[in-house]
């Protein structure tokens, strides 16, 4: 690890039962050096990627061409 602080999400857990046993296993994983670390985009490239999964399908033509 390059020093840096990092953390990682997720949701959508049926049960918190569920969400602990990730949590844990991650904790595992953590330990290990078995989590990978995504390659830092660039930002115009994240943001693009953003923009296409998250916001294009809701949003009308003006709002589209004002993210863009």
């Amino acid at each position: 690890m390059n020093g840096n602080f990092t953390t990682k999400s997720k949701s959508g857990f049926k049960t918190k039962r569920e969400a602990e046993l990730y949590g844990a296993e991650t904790e595992i994983k953590a330990n290990r050096s078995q989590l990978s670390i995504a390659k830092e985009l660039p930002f115009p490239a994240y943001y693009l990627d953003w923009f296409e999964t998250y916001k294009e399908a809701n949003v009308i033509q003006r709002t589209k061409a004002t993210y863009i």
